[in-house]
């Protein structure tokens, strides 16, 4: 598998190759046919190019008969001017008209305002078309724009790339020279840290004499003081024991005369109860020469005695106690002595030593916080490695900005020849958009503003048509006027029959006189037009004059295709590779793995054997722990039978289930039942609850016999049973009850939680548990 594997790498290398050759081949093809593609293009937009201005030829000559009726017209503007001169009489004697005649004359001046707007909108025709097309020229250029993108994108990159060499250029000199900085300063901290060193040494040897003056002088005045405090507490502690001292002996002599009274009082109360011929129950003798005599009134001297004497008792508990302290205190104040004539005494006073010995500290601590000489070495070795780096960088800047300012200069000399005759402020793709947008605006502006003035011009005739309905009954009082108007209109209708001018032509004509020359101008800029565009359209037609026009989307096509088959050849070679690396990985794991585990399988044969024997992996798929477990529950079900066949009338029997029984059997810890009444076994599930309740009785009680007797000794002296009486009969009641009574005989206490009434009559000794407001409380038992 794995020298197949290796085959076919080769293989695959070899196709990649040839992939390679074959893409490069027709990248190359694809140059060469895009340069040719884009002269024919060349040749096909100044052939629209020509096309376009020659689409405006019909315009243009509609402009020459403007041009030439305008110059006729100039011929009838005096009397046409006499005319308006006649009608502005007209309408100065109208003035005294009725306000029928007033309507009149607003209406006929609302359709000359109209009448002049249309002319005027007429005569602005030219703006209509320029803007068309100007309109035309921008659509022209924003090909040509979007054309030239792919080389704007790739002069905006080189330009970007040459900004950001003269940037890494700009960063890289003073990188160096910081760097020299940066070496000079850390040699000067270097030696500044040699000598700081030195000065160190001088200071922790004179803060090191210091200190040891210092130790001296407070070990000398801490004696003293403690010897004078020693003599301080010798004196109160003598003090304090004369006044024990005092105290013990006023507290004798209470004691003294406290027993003197109550010896005295006895020797009374005996003296009263003498008989004469008895013994004396002090001395024996049966005469009594001198009993004591007085009143009887002893009682209390003996509690007075008692007290006197444990006063005594505590006062000299006090002054033996007093005196052991005085003693001590002595002692202690005489060691204090003897150390104190040990030390020799200061020079110096302390405050002075300290003041020098806290400036020497300061000033070590000054010098040893930026000391590190180690730091200063490497600052050092830092700089120089900085220095070298960024001399490298400094070259490396410099090489780069030399390529990239070539690449910048190449690509923009590029983008300008492909953009040589559109207007430098049309060469971005947004300004040329937003020139387009503004000039179709204005065309829709000027051509909306036009259809308005037709529409208002309409409008003011037909208001002129009602009013002069109205003035039908005024024009009497104006017939001279309008003779004379008449007049003046012959002459006016004279000079244009003898211009050749009709009406409606002399009006068009009249409008176009203010723009004779801007006719001219438009005229003679569009033969020019004419003429460029024939000579480009002359000079594309010889360059791809014996060309054929390329296939460009199949070359792309070709090189696209090619491209893919690279593609998945290298994605298959590394697919192929990567196999074959995972092959000899697994092949060496698998070595390694077989020489390991043929060792650890002679290592732990035996013990793995021993581990199938006590995982459960032998004959009979038992674990050894599930033995221990199996014979201990064998043992607790062995005891609760004991006492289940009694409370049971001998009618059922526990038993460890065992699990199949075709030589795979696995002993388990489940429970059934044996029914002696049907001599068959049966899930424990299926025992009534008060049945149910014997059966987990005694495997309680049996597991308490199993464990006293397997654990060395240990007695369960107590068991709890909650509830469980009320499932069974009377029978079956008296005979669980008789059990446990058994238990108690035994020496051991069973405390019965029931609410069974039956239960507490036979088990008298107990208390009850009531519901009050402020909870449960314990009651003694109640009983009839």
């Amino acid at each position: 598998m794995i020298a197949a594997a290796a085959a076919e790498v080769i293989v695959q290398t070899e196709t990649r190759d040839v992939a390679i050759i074959a893409r490069d081949t027709l990248r190359i093809a694809l140059q060469t046919t895009q340069g040719v593609a884009a002269r024919f293009v060349e040749h096909d937009a100044a052939v629209a190019a020509l096309d376009l201005v020659e689409q405006q030829q019909e315009r243009i000559d509609a402009l020459k008969a403007r041009q030439s009726a305008a110059h006729q017209a100039q011929s009838c503007a005096a009397p046409d001017q006499r005319v308006e001169e006649a009608a502005k009489e007209l309408a100065a004697g109208a003035e005294a008209l009725t306000q029928a005649q007033a309507e009149a004359d607003r209406q006929e001046m609302a359709a000359e305002l109209a009448a002049e707007a249309l002319a005027v909108s007429l005569a602005h025709q030219d703006r209509r078309d320029v803007a068309a097309s100007l309109l035309t020229g921008l659509q022209a250029f924003q090909d040509r724009v979007a054309r030239a993108e792919p080389m704007r994108a790739a002069s905006r990159q080189s330009g970007a790339t040459l900004r950001l060499a003269q940037q890494q250029l700009d960063h890289a000199g003073p990188a160096h020279s910081g760097a020299e900085a940066a070496l000079e300063r850390a040699n000067n901290r270097r030696v500044e840290m040699q000598q700081r060193m030195l000065r160190i040494a001088e200071v922790e040897t004179t803060t090191h004499t210091l200190r040891q003056e210092h130790e001296r002088s407070s070990t000398y005045v801490r004696t003293k003081e403690t010897v004078d405090r020693l003599a301080d507490v010798c004196r109160q502690k003598q003090a304090n024991l004369e006044v024990l001292r005092e105290a013990l002996a006023r507290a004798r002599a209470a004691e003294t005369s406290a027993e003197q009274a109550l010896s005295s009082a006895q020797a009374i109360h005996l003296a009263h109860t003498l008989i004469d011929g008895e013994p004396c129950p002090v001395c024996g003798s049966q005469d009594h020469l001198r009993p004591a005599v007085g009143d009887i009134q002893g009682q209390g001297l003996d509690r007075a005695w008692r007290d006197a004497r444990g006063a005594r008792d505590i006062a000299d508990a006090a002054e033996r106690t007093g005196s052991e302290t005085a003693a001590r205190a002595d002692g202690e104040w005489v060691q204090a002595v003897a150390r104190l004539q040990e030390l020799a005494t200061p020079e110096r006073d302390l405050p002075t030593i300290k003041g020098e010995l806290a400036r020497a500290e300061l000033e070590l601590g000054t010098l040893r916080a930026d000391c590190d000489i180690g730091a200063a070495q490497a600052e050092v070795d830092l700089a120089r490695a900085a220095l070298s780096v960024t001399v490298a960088a400094l070259t490396a800047a410099r090489d780069a900005h030399m390529g990239a300012d070539k690449t910048a200069a190449s690509d923009a000399s590029a983008l300008e020849g492909a953009l040589s005759d559109v207007p430098a402020d049309l060469r971005d793709t947004a300004a040329i958009a937003a020139r387009l947008k503004a000039a179709t605006l204005e065309r829709d502006r000027l051509v909306a503003e036009h259809q308005v003035a037709i529409v208002n011009e309409r409008t003011a005739s037909d208001a002129v048509k009602g009013a002069r309905v109205t003035l039908a009954h005024a024009q009497a009082r104006e017939r001279e006027l309008a003779t004379a108007r008449d007049t003046h209109g012959a002459a006016f209708q004279a000079a244009k029959r003898s211009a050749g001018l009709d009406d409606a032509t002399y009006i068009l004509a009249k409008a176009d006189i203010p723009n004779l020359g801007a006719l001219t101008t438009q005229i003679g800029a569009h033969a020019e037009a004419q003429a460029s565009a024939v000579d480009r359209r002359d000079r594309a037609a010889l360059v791809i004059n014996d060309l054929v026009r390329p296939n460009l989307a199949e070359a792309e096509a070709a090189l696209a295709a090619a491209d893919a088959a690279l593609t998945r050849a290298e994605q298959t070679l590394t697919s192929t590779s990567l196999k074959l690396k995972q092959f000899e990985a697994a092949l060496l794991t698998i070595q390694r793995l077989d020489a390991e585990l043929a060792e650890a399988t002679e290592r732990f044969r035996v013990l793995g054997e021993l581990a199938q024997l006590t995982d459960g992996r032998n004959a009979h798929r038992l674990r050894l722990r599930d033995f221990a477990i199996a014979a201990t529950f064998d043992l607790v079900l062995e005891a609760a039978n004991l006492r289940f066949a009694r409370m049971s009338r001998g009618r059922f029997a526990l038993l460890r289930k065992f699990e199949g029984g075709d030589g795979r059997a696995r002993a388990g810890l489940d429970i059934e039942v044996y029914d002696a009444h049907t001599d068959q076994k049966r899930d424990a599930h299926t025992l009534s609850g008060g049945e149910g309740f014997l059966a987990s009785l005694s495997l309680a009680l049996g597991l308490s016999d199993v464990v006293q007797a397997e654990t060395g000794g240990v007695k369960l002296d107590a068991i709890f049973i909650d509830e469980g009486f009320g499932h069974l009969d009377d029978e079956m009641l008296d005979v669980a009850l008789d059990t446990l009574r058994d238990l108690v005989g035994q020496d051991r206490a069973v405390g019965v939680i029931s609410h069974v009434d039956s239960v507490k009559q036979q088990i008298p000794a107990g208390f009850d548990v009531v519901r009050t407001l402020r909870g449960s409380a314990i009651e003694p038992r109640r009983t009839a």
